[in-house]
């Protein structure tokens, strides 16, 4: 027998049902995962199957843009690029939706995508230039974004960015990311590109110790 004081966990005012709610197909499915799969509602996991989802999709992209002769370094750049992007669009740090409407808008174009990325970036890098469609973009600086280019992008690897970019992402994990982006890699291309994933503990530690 166990006492405590438990509270609802996130929100004692989310899960407060009616008699009427217990009618409703979403609740009952959301009664039937408490009993029979309570594990189907921890965050975490839900977070893992779309990191692991949508990671599966950017390092298959990245494997064809070696094939078509890009640059290992160059790729994994591209790629670093295009998740720090998704990351600020999502979080409010970018205008709403501009580089997903872009992939959008030039999903048929790979030329005029191509360029609208690059812009995209420089203002990201350089800061924005008033009275130009990116006059709202901040500056974000960053080592990956000088001389920050696109490769010529088929129709397959454009429709990955393009889902890649519709997904939740408060909801991917940037440290299982990072480290499944790692283990991608070719270890000699690893060592060659320094390109290892450090655990915010480990450089809270360096930075704070």
């Amino acid at each position: 027998f166990c006492t405590g004081n438990y509270e609802a966990h996130p929100s004692p005012e989310e899960y407060i049902f009616s008699m009427d709610d217990l009618k409703k197909p979403e609740v009952i499915d959301l009664f039937r995962a408490v009993w029979l799969a309570p594990y189907s509602l921890d965050p975490a996991r839900h977070s893992q199957k779309v990191t692991d989802a949508i990671t599966d999709h950017l390092i298959q992209m990245g494997e064809g843009l070696e094939q078509d002769g890009n640059d290992t370094e160059d790729v994994t750049k591209f790629i670093a690029r295009c998740v720090l992007t998704f990351y600020a669009e999502d979080a409010g740090h970018l205008p709403r939706g501009i580089f997903t409407d872009l992939l959008s808008h030039y999903a048929d174009d790979s030329r005029r995508l191509m360029e609208g990325i690059e812009a995209l970036w420089r203002s990201m890098y350089f800061g924005s230039t008033p009275g130009t469609p990116l006059a709202n973009v901040r500056q974000f600086g960053g080592r990956i974004f000088p001389k920050a280019t696109v490769p010529n992008l088929k129709a397959d690897q454009i429709k990955i960015l393009l889902d890649a970019a519709k997904a939740q992402w408060a909801e991917i994990d940037p440290a299982l990311l990072a480290k499944r982006f790692e283990t991608a890699i070719r270890p000699h291309e690893r060592k060659r590109m320094g390109a290892y994933y450090s655990p915010p503990a480990y450089i809270e530690r360096i930075v704070y110790y």
